[in-house]
This record gives structure tokens, sequence and C-alpha cells, in this order.
């Protein structure tokens, strides 16, 4: 073997191996506007998020989440309300005695209900988004801990929440598909497959009548969340400051944890609802 082929083959395994560049957190980059930084997720999210690796940006994802989580479910108030009143009036019809009784009792339940959904679309959401962003960048940050990684959270939790956008778009198309849709039974609103008509849940024919379990993972399974998992290799590896490699194997790892935490929560509150 030559000197060249030498060298040759001693760059090729250089290259296989090769970590991605050094950040320089004092390096001088181009400030991105918040416009910017959101069509960048869209269209560079690479360079996307190596910048926000090095300037972390939690609140302006935050409060676009708020504001997309607030916007479908006010798009979807009107098919809550159907179905907390239908709730209402079945549980007002057990514990009443007379026809008088049943109108008073149901006339309060639907107003609690109307406060209840507002409070909840709200108040709930930001809280609701909180905890997401708090639960993903947890999650990855564990990971990518027990994989030796460079983790840091505060960089963590300044990319990553930037990835939940999309899947928040995608409620709202759901939101706008199923907002005109009368609700004739409780049981609609239990049924993910009606919530969400893009995932795999709302393709597969009702005949196989799924456990909810494996209902709720098929839910979880549609465009917008696909490619949201696509965008938590690049802020993976971004924010670990890893390879391609062990940012899909972080990402693969995540998946599967979010998929049987998910999974196993439908579960058990499908088991707690009255038979």
């Amino acid at each position: 073997m030559t000197e060249n082929d030498q060298n040759m083959e001693i760059e090729t395994e250089v290259t296989a191996d090769e970590e991605p560049e050094e950040f320089d957190e004092d390096e001088e980059s181009e400030d991105l506007s918040v416009v910017e930084k959101i069509m960048g997720v869209f269209v560079s999210p690479v360079s996307t998020f190596q910048y926000l690796a090095k300037k972390p940006d939690f609140w302006t994802p935050f409060i676009l989440l708020t504001l997309f989580g607030i916007t479908a479910g006010f798009l979807i108030m009107p098919v809550i309300t159907q179905g907390g009143e239908l709730a209402m009036a079945e549980a007002v019809s057990q514990a009443t005695g007379s026809d008088e009784e049943a109108e008073q009792g149901l006339a309060i339940a639907k107003k609690i209900t109307g406060i209840a959904i507002y409070v909840g679309v709200f108040i709930g959401t930001p809280i609701n988004v909180a905890i997401q962003c708090l639960i993903i960048t947890a999650l990855i940050f564990f990971i990518g801990m027990f994989q030796g990684m460079d983790v840091s959270f505060k960089r963590l939790i300044g990319v990553m929440p930037w990835t939940l956008v999309l899947p928040t778009i995608g409620s709202i198309i759901n939101a706008l598909m199923i907002m005109d849709v009368k609700i004739t039974d409780v049981d609609m609103m239990k049924d993910v497959a009606f919530m969400k008509p893009f995932s795999l849940a709302g393709i597969l024919p009702e005949s196989l009548n799924l456990p909810v379990s494996l209902s709720t993972l098929a839910a979880s399974i549609e465009p917008f969340t696909i490619w949201a998992w696509i965008l938590v290799v690049f802020a993976v590896e971004a924010a670990n400051r890893c390879n391609r490699s062990k940012a899909i194997a972080t990402t693969i790892i995540y998946i599967l944890i979010s998929l049987v935490i998910g999974a196993g929560l439908a579960q058990a509150g499908a088991a707690l609802q009255p038979s």
C-alpha cells in the first residue's frame, strides 16, 4: 500500500467518526428576528437550531404554542360544549327524580360546563404548554446525559419547544375538520379517531375495534407529528452537540418513551371510567 493510499484510508476513518464542529458560545452570529426563527424551523431547521443552541429562546415558542393551542381550543369549543352538556345531562337524569328537578339541574350543569371549558382553554392551555415543554426537555436531557453527551438544560429548553410548533398547528387543522360536527353521543368525545381525523387512528377501519392503548398510539402517528420527530433529530444534534447518528438514536428512544407513556395513561384513564 502506498503512502497516499494510507493517508486516504486514515482520512476516511476520521470522517466516518467525525463529530460536528465545536460550538463557540462567544462566536458572533447574525441575530435572527422572531419571524426568521419561525420560518427557519420550517425551511432551514439545521442552521436555525444551531443558532438557537447558542442563543436559546424559550419564550417565543411558548407564546406561539399558547396562542395556537387557544386557537385550536376556541375552534373546537362548540364540540366540547356539546359533549360536556350531554355528559352532564346523563349525570343529572340519573341523580334527580322529577322532571322539574332534572331541568333545573341541567341548567346549572350547562353553566358549570361552559365556565369549565373556558377556564380549560384560556387558563389550562399555557399550563399544559409549559408542562409539555418541560417534559420533552427533561426526557431529552436525561437520555443525552446517560449517553454521555454534552447536555445543557438551558440549551435544550431554548431549542426543544420549537419542535412542538408543528403538532400544535396540526391540532388547529384537526379542530377545523371537526368544529361543525354534531355530537350525538358522549362516547364520540372519547374516540381518538374522531378527535384526530388525519392520524393513523382516523384512517384505520372501525371494525378493528382496537383497545384504548393501541388507539392512542395510532392517534399519535400523524403527518405533523412525524415531521416534528424529524425536527427533534436536528434539535438534539444542535443542543447536545452530537453527531447525526447519536441524535437519531436519542430521538428514537424519546419517541418510544413518549408513546409508551401516552398509551399507558390512556389505558389507565379508560380503566377509571365508569362502565
